[in-house]
């Protein structure tokens, strides 16, 4: 039987797969295995031009702000991935959030992000909710955010390859969680639009 023949892509620097001029981005893999970008893994992305964004998953404020002065004013965009830490990391220069909670709210971290820095009882009551919220995560996401969308009406299936079982099974009252959540959520929306 012949030997199989390996894949051997090309050279970043002659490859024609992509264009020269096309923006990367960069997500650390946080499971099953959890891989980070060490500083001078970072510093190699970061020297190349060709990143624009790494999403981070360390769930570190102190790694965040680290990253975000070594990327200083070269264009590689921090953007945090951990709700509890989603304010501070912006206040602290994180280009937005890309946490599984933007399936649910995406548009409170956008109003977050605007506001991140100002001093009001709407911005801290925010930034605690959507910490807390954010706690659902681990009760079969992304399974999750498609019984969310079935139940918006976005989605037709709750079907996943990630999660094969049953989230309202394993995960008791889920759904009645994911309730406290859209009421939480469309206070915060009402309250949003009464100050806009």
């Amino acid at each position: 039987m012949p030997e199989p023949k390996h894949f051997v892509p090309p050279s970043m620097e002659s490859s024609s797969w992509l264009p020269s001029d096309l923006a990367l981005g960069l997500y650390e893999c946080p499971a099953p295995y959890r891989r980070l970008l060490s500083d001078d893994e970072f510093k190699l992305c970061r020297d190349t031009g060709r990143f624009v964004t790494l999403k981070d998953v360390s769930c570190d404020l102190e790694t965040v702000k680290r990253r975000i002065a070594l990327s200083g004013d070269s264009g590689f965009a921090i953007v945090n991935a951990n709700a509890a830490i989603a304010a501070a990391a912006m206040r602290a220069g994180s280009k937005g959030f890309s946490g599984v909670f933007t399936n649910i709210h995406p548009d409170l971290y956008a109003w977050l992000y605007k506001h991140a820095s100002e001093e009001s009882v709407l911005r801290r009551d925010l930034e605690n909710f959507l910490a807390l919220a954010a706690m659902a995560e681990p009760m079969g996401y992304p399974g999750l955010a498609k019984v969310w969308h079935k139940r918006l009406g976005t989605f037709d299936s709750v079907h996943s390859r990630v999660t094969d079982y049953d989230i309202t099974e394993r995960h008791w009252a889920v759904v009645d969680l994911l309730d406290h959540i859209r009421r939480g959520t469309d206070r915060f929306r009402e309250r949003i639009k009464q100050v806009s």
